[in-house]
């Protein structure tokens, strides 16, 4: 009877611990499966919605509407220049009108008329046109070292549209000159060169 009770028990006791141990691979085998699951869906779920997102119609609407603004800013600027030359302004005798003064140099030559002394020549001097071509002034000349003040004269000029010009001038001595000339800097100044055969004298003149 004693042995039997000790059979029984022990095989009771032998059920019980493989019960136990089942349990404890059961709760090993559930903690572990959240673990395996998270560490590899994030990487699944980030990659995936951007790489696969069909076009969408607006999308092409956008597109094609950036590119044709892109073509039309191309455009603009292509024509750009032209326009710039288009708009260039035009010159008159009028925007000789005004008083300016003026500084000229240069040489007087072999070849020169003979009331026009060979040498170094310069002057400064001043004049006031009417907007009609015509104008007066007077100057101070220095040839060679000799001075000569206040000489006067009138002059009347011709205007191209392109701001270049010619002048006559005539001096009160009785003697005449040429220059030849263009307008610059929004009419405010004159750059220009004698055309007197046997010189070389350039001038700058600006409004005052």
């Amino acid at each position: 009877m004693r042995f039997t009770i000790s059979r029984v028990t022990a095989a009771a006791v032998a059920i019980a611990a493989l019960a136990i141990a089942a349990l404890a691979c059961s709760s090993l085998a559930a903690s572990s499966k959240p673990a395996a699951t998270g560490a590899t869906r994030p990487a699944t779920s980030v990659s995936q919605p951007a790489a696969t997102r069909p076009a969408r119609p607006s999308d092409r609407r956008e597109a094609g509407t950036g590119a044709t603004s892109s073509m039309k800013r191309l455009a603009l600027t292509a024509v750009a220049p032209g326009a710039s030359v288009a708009q260039r302004r035009t010159f008159t005798t009028a925007n000789l009108f005004g008083t300016f003064g003026y500084r000229e140099e240069g040489d007087v030559l072999p070849g020169a008329p003979a009331w026009l002394p060979q040498g170094k020549f310069t002057a400064v001097g001043w004049f006031s046109g009417d907007g009609r071509g015509g104008y007066s002034g007077f100057e101070t000349i220095s040839v060679n070292g000799t001075i000569l003040r206040d000489q006067t004269y009138t002059g009347t000029a011709t205007v191209r549209t392109n701001g270049t010009g010619s002048s006559a001038i005539a001096f009160g001595t009785g003697n005449n000159a040429t220059i030849d000339f263009v307008i610059t800097e929004n009419g405010d100044r004159l750059q220009y060169i004698w055309t007197v055969p046997g010189t070389a004298i350039t001038g700058v003149a600006e409004r005052q």
